[in-house]
This record gives C-alpha cells, structure tokens and sequence, in this order.
C-alpha cells in the first residue's frame, strides 16, 4: 500500500470510528435528555422558588449517581423508566408544558409511572436541599428562598472523603 493509499484508509476508519463514537454518545445522552425535560415539569420555576434547571437537578443526578455509593436499583430505575417513557412519548421534549403536564398526570396512573416519577421527586428533592459542593442548589439558592441556615462546617469534600 502506499502512503496516500494509506492516509485515505486510515482516514475512513478514524472518521467511522469518531462517527460512531458521536452516536454512542448522544445515545447515552437520550435518557438524560427525558429526565431533564420530567424534572423541569415537576419543579417548574416560580416566584418563590427555582425550578428544576435553575438548582441543577439533572446534572446533580448524573454526578451523583456515578458516585459508588449511589442506589444502583434506583439508578437503573431512572434509567430504565426513562428509556420506556421515551419509547412512549418520543416527542415529549419537544411538547409544550401543557401537554406535558397531561402526559405525567397519565403515566402517574400505574405503578411503573408512580414509581418512576417518586424516584425522580425524591432525588429532584434531594438536588433542591443538597450542599451546594454535590452540584445542586448552587450557591445555596434554594437554602436562601426557604430562608434555611447551612450547619457549619459545610463539607470541603464530597462523599465523606477523609481530609
């Protein structure tokens, strides 16, 4: 082979490989997608309180539930019930708030869709209340709206790292 054929080979395989590298990605992506789009239904933002977006409740679930200490069962039913639920409803981030809404109150209806939907409240929850050091409520803003005092010390360190 020579070297321009090489170049042209090589090339084709790299660019495939990235091609799919790419769409493995947003494929692990998908599910997050739908979680984000359910959590900001759940919590909306209002005049008393940030929603879902503002106190990071899905990236304080993605980097929560990476930790070795997070539920694995409940981690699988987040992902699992997101995957059915966008098997369902695969237009649902695109619906508007209205529609949307209809759709929870619906699937809230069997036990799946409850259990599905309390283990997103419950963990939403826990994203509004954390310590802003484990990636929710940033800067303690929701602390601040429910007029709640941080016990002190704060951690420096997430997990209960030995300093």
């Amino acid at each position: 082979m020579n070297r321009r054929g090489f170049i042209i080979v090589t090339t084709c395989v790299v660019g495939g490989l990235l091609v799919k590298l790419k769409l493995d990605e947003n494929e692990d992506k998908k599910p997050w997608v739908v979680i984000e789009s359910v959590l900001n239904i759940l919590f909306p933002k209002t005049d008393t309180m940030p929603g879902a977006r503002e106190f990071n409740s899905t990236q304080f679930l993605i980097q929560n539930s990476k930790h070795s200490s997070f539920n694995q069962k409940d981690l699988s039913l987040i992902l699992k019930g997101a995957d059915d639920f966008n098997s369902l409803y695969p237009s649902f981030v695109n619906f508007n708030q209205e529609k949307q809404q209809k759709i929870l109150e619906k699937i809230s209806q069997n036990d799946y869709g409850k259990e599905w939907l309390s283990i997103l409240i419950y963990y939403g929850i826990e994203a509004m209340l954390s310590d802003p050091i484990y990636n929710g409520n940033p800067n303690g803003a929701c602390w601040k709206k429910l007029n709640h005092i941080a016990g002190k010390p704060q951690p420096k360190y997430t997990y209960a790292q030995i300093i």
